[in-house]
């Protein structure tokens, strides 16, 4: 089977668990690749409210 193949028999549940997030917000999760992006079960509270979504907490900077 290809990959391809491989990855239409788990697309449904891959859905589940996924997100869209605006690349500005992705500070400090975990990179896999330049566009996908993964938070381990043990960090989620940090960014992701079950009644609200993704947190937007954007990162700031200050400039003296």
């Amino acid at each position: 089977r290809s990959k391809y193949e491989k990855y239409l028999k788990v697309k449904k549940l891959f859905k589940l668990f996924t997100i869209s997030v605006p690349r500005t917000l992705t500070g400090g999760l975990y990179e896999i690749n330049n566009f996908l992006y993964y938070i381990p079960d043990y960090d989620i509270d940090s960014y992701y409210e079950k009644d609200t979504g993704f947190k937007r907490i954007e990162e700031t900077s200050i400039v003296f």
